[in-house]
């Protein structure tokens, strides 16, 4: 990892800011790997000294993420969008790392086996990495294959979100 310089960090003057992100490492597009590790400390360090989650995004980095996480993480993170598998996820979720995931209609058989795979309190649905969907469409697409009520998921995404931000 390429060592990181000291950066000034305050509190967040805004109330209403619970969380940072989304910010980290992208193997593909961006500045360089040492800009881009460089910034995504600062964050780690920002939402360290405010107490607020960080949202992370991350395109072929996993293993450089997880090791920001494991030296500088304080607070609670979520990759924004994953699309791996049932291994890489259970790294991340070890590691205390929530996953936010968008369920599609169409889907090969390694990304059902990771959702299928995931704990009840360790991930978030969402649309935003994926719009062919609605998030309602989302949620009925992860009741029927985690073979769960439709209301018993909506009120285990609540738990989590409520746990994420400390609400």
């Amino acid at each position: 990892m390429t060592k990181v310089p000291k950066c000034q960090l305050r509190k967040l003057s805004n109330k209403y800011c619970v969380g940072i992100g989304e910010c980290g490492l992208d193997k593909l597009k961006g500045a360089t790997k040492e800009i881009q590790e460089k910034f995504f400390y600062q964050h780690i360090m920002l939402a360290n000294k405010n107490n607020v989650p960080l949202i992370v995004h991350c395109v072929r980095q996993y293993d450089q993420v997880l090791n920001f996480k494991k030296k500088y993480g304080k607070t609670p993170w979520v990759i924004h969008g994953f699309r791996r598998n049932k291994q890489l996820a259970k790294s991340l979720i070890d590691q205390g790392i929530m996953l936010s995931v968008s369920p599609l209609r169409q889907m090969n058989e390694s990304f059902v086996e990771m959702l299928q795979f995931l704990p009840d309190d360790s991930y978030f649905l969402e649309t935003d990495s994926e719009y062919s969907l609605t998030i309602m469409e989302r949620y009925q697409l992860m009741a029927e294959l985690k073979k769960v009520d439709l209301e018993e998921l909506k009120g285990q995404m609540k738990l989590n979100f409520d746990r994420f931000f400390g609400s």
